[in-house]
């Protein structure tokens, strides 16, 4: 049960990531 729950961690995390960089790629537009 744990690397399941390591492994959602994981996946919430670059799911965080993800959402971050899409932020930033549309901040950086938006200066542009």
């Amino acid at each position: 049960m744990k690397p399941f729950h390591i492994l959602s961690f994981v996946y919430s995390f670059a799911n965080f990531s993800y959402f971050y960089a899409f932020l930033s790629y549309c901040f950086s537009w938006c200066l542009l």
